[in-house]
């Protein structure tokens, strides 16, 4: 993982220590984000690909990641879409997230991180 992730995944944490629900959340998909796109470039071998200028969005990336030859961890896909869903939600600027989202966030954040960083695709270290 990189210093960027863990310290993302630090302030998440502090955030959800303080009672900064809405922080708390979007810092902690701002590091799965990080890792998922580490991921997705160890899974499919290549760079991120480029859509109309633009990084893929996380529904590409979980939709070609779904589609791999090589099947993923359900698990880590679940927890991932969970994600992509309140990363959707924080998109709208008067979203305002619960202790429950916070809380629920952080530990699929979590699962997610460890599932990608044990799944045998990532043999290699990350922060390379």
């Amino acid at each position: 993982m990189t210093k960027k992730i863990v310290s993302d995944l630090d302030d998440g944490m502090t955030c959800l220590i303080v009672g900064m629900w809405t922080p708390a959340v979007m810092i902690t998909l701002r590091a799965v984000e990080g890792m998922l796109r580490k991921f997705y470039k160890k899974v499919k071998g290549s760079e991120i690909e480029l859509i109309d200028e633009t990084f893929l969005n996380w529904g590409t990336m979980l939709k070609n990641l779904d589609a791999s030859t090589h099947p993923l961890d359900k698990d880590l896909l679940n927890n991932l879409r969970y994600l992509k869903i309140k990363r959707n939600e924080a998109q709208h600027p008067e979203k305002r997230f619960t202790k429950d989202d916070a809380e629920n966030s952080f530990i699929k954040a979590r699962e997610a991180i460890k599932s990608m960083i044990s799944s045998g695709r990532m043999r290699r270290r990350i922060d390379q």
